[in-house]
């Protein structure tokens, strides 16, 4: 069905390059928000593989429950696995690295327990805890090429802790 010309409607946006404005971003882009600690809550989780022949991924989604303008700005937290399922899928099955893992280590720390097996981790935890979360722009592609300051968009770096509500 094509679309009627309306030419009181701009066909496009023009977006300041040299301003960080949050707030305007189109709804096909991941969301960008400032760098630094928020309060989240885990909502899902996934497995995936982002290109072929890449290293499968475990893929944690939360969203911020800090009260202000990023309330509820969904966020995902990646980590390396050392298998997935054949297809990546929600509460898809995942293989941890092992104790030195960012997952393993990240867990351990929130939940102060050890999983008895690497293949069975149990996430339901994730659901009874808000948790305290370092916020980094991606800045890079996977090929190490530079993203340009409009395109970068925001992941978590780092679970620091559960907190309180």
């Amino acid at each position: 069905m094509k679309t009627k010309f309306d030419p009181t409607r701009p066909a496009l946006k023009i977006m300041n390059p040299n301003k960080d404005d949050f707030s305007i971003r189109p709804d096909w882009m991941k969301p960008r928000i400032p760098k630094g600690d928020y309060t989240v809550a885990f909502k899902s989780y996934q497995t995936e593989r982002f290109y072929r022949g890449g290293a499968p991924k475990l893929v944690i989604n939360f969203h911020v429950i800090d009260r202000g303008e990023f309330f509820e700005t969904p966020l995902q937290r990646y980590y390396q696995v050392s298998e997935i399922g054949k297809t990546p899928k929600k509460k898809g099955f995942f293989k941890a690295k092992g104790q030195s893992s960012h997952f393993i280590m990240e867990y351990v720390n929130c939940f102060g327990i050890l999983p008895r097996r690497l293949d069975q981790v149990p996430m339901d935890v994730w659901k009874k805890h808000a948790f305290k979360a370092r916020v980094k722009d991606v800045a890079w592609t996977a090929n190490q090429d530079n993203l340009h300051q409009m395109l970068r968009y925001s992941v978590i770096e780092k679970i620091l802790g559960t907190t309180e509500l």
